[in-house]
């Protein structure tokens, strides 16, 4: 935060004088002495943009592991390639007819990668008001019944969630979550757990946030540890599995301790919570929820009657680096990379 403070300083401050190289070498020497950079290594290269000449050059070469500072490499590149107005939009449309307000068709929830819906971050995008909107949209749309399926298609970017190498002690847990067309409460879930008295005592999952989760089977391997051993459960459920592992200890007597994991299907989620809210909203799906991804060969919905756009990029912005969302980076990633070769 200290190198990015001082940066913004020279690159706004007055012009004249020293040049920029002379202003970056007299910034990166006050940083190099400050006591937060003791141990540190400091590795920063700038060009100039038309020219491609170097402007600072210090340590470029040196191989360094910077985490999550690089989301604002990230955050960067989405201001200048989708602009801060960039907006995802969430489509709900049918393929069928409507007679006598019975759909004889499908109904279809169509993403286009927007990571914040149905997350409680912003107003517009929590769970109860998009599955409202939902309702309401259908009900309007002259529809009361469906004679068909609940689609969840998470088509647009195929079927690979995260990138290769990320470690299997990563994935199962809220921070290893991979992005989807369709994204559903950013992808993650609660699990709220109960530990034993005394040290090598079973925990018990007390409850989850959502309530509902279906198609998630966990089997429960947690000990209880010594008091003030900290969160040392880790979840390990893989992209599109149903059935995983919790493995390692929490403290002993904890009455509603809280680890986070990943959903491995986002976009079925959803599907499901929308096909459930549905029925109670008393719109009678017959059949059931299908999930779309990959290549399937399921024909588009003909007609769109609903759009849920997401907030502005900007706005996006905000959570993905405040929070350090790695789900945003993902998104926004793939994101650029679909807008831009589309």
């Amino acid at each position: 935060m200290k190198l990015l403070a001082l940066l913004l300083f020279i690159f706004t401050a007055d012009s004249y004088g020293q040049s920029i190289s002379d202003k970056l070498i007299a910034a990166v020497g006050k940083l190099e002495v400050d006591s937060q950079f003791k141990h540190g290594t400091i590795s920063l290269y700038i060009v100039e943009s038309k020219t491609g000449n170097i402007i600072f050059d210090k340590n470029s070469e040196t191989g360094l592991a910077p985490a999550s500072c690089l989301k604002v490499i990230t955050a960067v590149s989405a201001y200048e390639l989708l602009g801060k107005e960039y907006r995802y939009q969430t489509r709900l449309g049918y393929k069928g007819k409507v007679d006598n307000e019975v759909l004889n068709g499908n109904v279809y929830i169509v993403g286009s990668g927007d990571p914040t819906l149905g997350s409680w971050r912003y107003n517009g995008t929590k769970e109860n008001v998009v599955l409202n909107n939902f309702i309401k949209a259908i009900k309007e749309a002259g529809i009361q019944k469906i004679n068909g399926l609940v689609l969840g298609d998470d088509r647009l970017w195929g079927t690979q969630k995260i990138p290769d190498g990320w470690i299997w002690q990563d994935i199962g847990n809220y921070y290893g979550v991979g992005p989807s067309a369709l994204n559903w409460r950013e992808n993650q879930y609660d699990l709220i757990l109960k530990s034993g008295k005394k040290i090598g005592d079973p925990v018990r999952i007390a409850g989850t946030r959502p309530k509902f989760l279906p198609g998630i089977h966990l089997i429960n391997e947690l000990t209880s540890a010594e008091k003030g051993s900290g969160d040392n459960a880790y979840i390990y459920l893989a992209p599109d599995a149903e059935t995983g592992f919790i493995r390692g200890t929490i403290p002993v007597n904890e009455d509603s301790f809280v680890i986070a994991g990943s959903v491995p299907d986002g976009g079925k989620l959803l599907a499901a919570t929308v096909y459930q809210n549905f029925s109670s909203g008393k719109i009678y799906p017959d059949n059931n929820i299908n999930y779309l991804k990959g290549k399937a060969k399921w024909s588009r919905p003909d007609t769109v009657f609903y759009t849920h756009t997401s907030p502005p990029l900007d706005s996006i912005m905000y959570w993905f680096l405040k929070k350090s969302i790695n789900l945003y980076g993902e998104a926004l990633v793939k994101t650029i990379g679909y807008e831009k070769i589309r």
